[in-house]
């Protein structure tokens, strides 16, 4: 949803929605004076934040492939300049494409690459090499050898050692399409907490509070609403299933990536566990400089 359209929308929400779990309703007799003075506060601060917070992003939608070899994609077959550049991990297993990026796409995404290939890798144990050393790697391919054919990646492939078992979240090769946007900070991002704190408290008399999970389960509720990082993109915020593994003074604030669990009715296109999320971050001064070597990686699910 484009950002103004949410804000048109975001005054008339209603308290009387399903409880995220995230947030179990309280014990106590509920005080519906201190709801309605926490949500009419809380909108007030979600007004002024989220402007100030808004960042562009490239959602993405998935269409069946084939995708030609320098394509973006999500899944499927790489571009690789030569064998030797098949990635690794510590264990000697090869890494597979999650996520390829023609970076000549992402214009409207300030200090992403604008020439060559981004692409993202991961392993195909059972955490998808989340826990398993060397296990994902984000490359950037600055120009492309136009004399790479299908039939030599292929072949590169096929001499790889065999993997008994492969739990790898993507089946199929499916290409990208974008659609730019504009999106504030969601709830579930670990810098939103810091911005929301004081801007509330500021306005909130005696009322002041020291930590989100002093509010009750209603206003958190209408906050954790609001916004949402779901989806496949590029850019923006991210979501998490579980909780965002940054502090709250990271500065991996750039999301490179997201891949979104996705059913289509037919198939799982995509696919984290019972139903997550993944992500890639990192920080602006590590994007300006193309440097990859730190990426943060994360997947999690319910």
């Amino acid at each position: 949803m484009a950002f103004f359209e949410w804000l048109k929308g975001f005054f008339n929400h209603s308290s009387k929605q399903q409880t995220n779990d995230i947030y179990e309703p309280h014990d106590e007799v509920k005080d519906e004076k201190k709801i309605r003075r926490e949500m009419d506060l809380s909108q007030k601060v979600l007004a002024q934040m989220y402007p100030e917070t808004l960042k562009p992003v490239l959602r993405i939608t998935l269409s069946d492939g084939p995708v030609s070899l320098l394509g973006s994609k999500v899944g499927g077959l790489p571009y690789l300049p030569s064998k030797e550049a098949i990635p690794f991990d510590s264990k000697g297993m090869p890494l597979r494409l999650l996520a390829q990026i023609d970076c000549r796409e992402l214009s409207s995404l300030p200090d992403f690459p604008q020439t060559g290939l981004l692409q993202f890798w991961i392993g195909q144990d059972g955490s998808l090499g989340l826990f398993t050393e060397g296990g994902y790697r984000v490359v950037w391919h600055e120009t492309v050898d136009a004399n790479i054919t299908d039939d030599d990646v292929r072949t590169w492939i096929s001499e790889l050692p065999n993997l008994k078992e492969s739990y790898f979240p993507v089946e199929g090769e499916y290409g990208i399409s974008y659609a730019q946007d504009f999106e504030p900070m969601p709830m579930s991002d670990a810098h939103f907490s810091p911005l929301f704190i004081p801007k509330y408290n500021s306005i909130s008399g005696e009322y002041t509070i020291e930590d989100m999970f002093e509010l009750t389960a209603e206003a958190s509720e209408m906050i954790w609403d609001s916004v949402s990082g779901d989806g496949h993109k590029v850019g923006g915020y991210p979501a998490f299933s579980q909780e965002d593994p940054r502090e709250e003074n990271s500065d991996q604030t750039i999301l490179l990536l997201q891949i979104d669990s996705e059913y289509d009715g037919e198939k799982n296109k995509t696919i984290w566990g019972d139903g997550g999320v993944c992500g890639f971050f990192c920080t602006p001064d590590e994007l300006k400089r193309r440097d990859f070597s730190e990426v943060l990686y994360n997947w999690d699910c319910y």
